[in-house]
């Protein structure tokens, strides 16, 4: 059983005729089945990601709430620290803090670390008890969000020529070498069929806008020659 792949040409078909007008559009170089089967393989997993998140997918953001807490420590001239707090908010979105903490932690988090590393630092109220405790934030929650980010800025970036190759090598241990050729020829038979009716669309529309173009021209040309006829008119009389 493939389990990769699409199971018929139709499929990969529909799947990748709403790129071509992009393909050409572009220029981009021509699809091939490696583009087409990982885009099948991204569908599929994405798929399992919101079957995993049993498809609860609302996530209530917290830069609003950057605002509020702001202003309500104060320091709302500081546009700054908003600044650099927004930006730990964006990229915390490429880690997983947004599954494990509330939104009104992750503020203000973000809110604690960019008063460390703005220029001149904020000091933030501390006594009698940290000014996040006011939003029902931990300290320990806090200083994880932080840890988590500054990991983030610090990480190396990940080799992904060989990360794909370790994805090709485990799809095809998990399918005999004949699917596989299948699948690459069904593949490559898909890729050139949808560009060639691509090509062709796209001609017809040039086509048809030249066509258009020109209308449009000697109905302008009729136009003007129309208005010069009435002006003489108008001045013999």
């Amino acid at each position: 059983m493939n389990n990769a792949g699409p199971d018929t040409a139709g499929d990969l078909s529909s799947m990748a005729r709403d790129d071509v007008d992009n393909v050409l559009r572009l220029g981009v170089p021509l699809l091939d089945h490696k583009y087409i089967q990982a885009k099948e393989m991204m569908k599929k997993t994405e798929s399992k990601i919101l079957i995993a998140l049993g498809f609860v997918v609302h996530v209530k953001h917290p830069h609003k709430l950057i605002f509020s807490y702001i202003h309500t420590l104060n320091l709302s001239d500081r546009k700054d620290l908003v600044q650099k707090a927004w930006s730990y908010i964006n990229d915390g979105l490429r880690t997983d803090m947004f599954l494990r903490y509330t939104p009104e932690t992750i503020a203000c988090a973000c809110i604690f670390l960019a008063a460390r590393t703005v220029e001149p630092p904020v000091a933030l109220p501390s006594e009698p008890f940290h000014w996040f405790e006011l939003f029902d934030a931990s300290d320990r929650d806090v200083e994880a969000i932080a840890h988590m980010l500054v990991n983030l800025y610090n990480r190396k970036l990940p080799n992904w020529t060989a990360l794909q190759a370790v994805v090709e090598k485990a799809h095809e241990a998990k399918m005999p070498k004949k699917d596989i050729e299948d699948e690459k020829k069904k593949a490559e038979e898909v890729a050139a069929k949808i560009i060639k009716e691509g090509k062709e669309k796209n001609g017809e529309s040039n086509g048809k806008g030249d066509r258009r173009d020109r209308s449009r021209w000697e109905d302008l040309t009729m136009g003007l020659k129309e208005r010069k006829f009435t002006e003489r008119r108008k001045t013999k009389r």
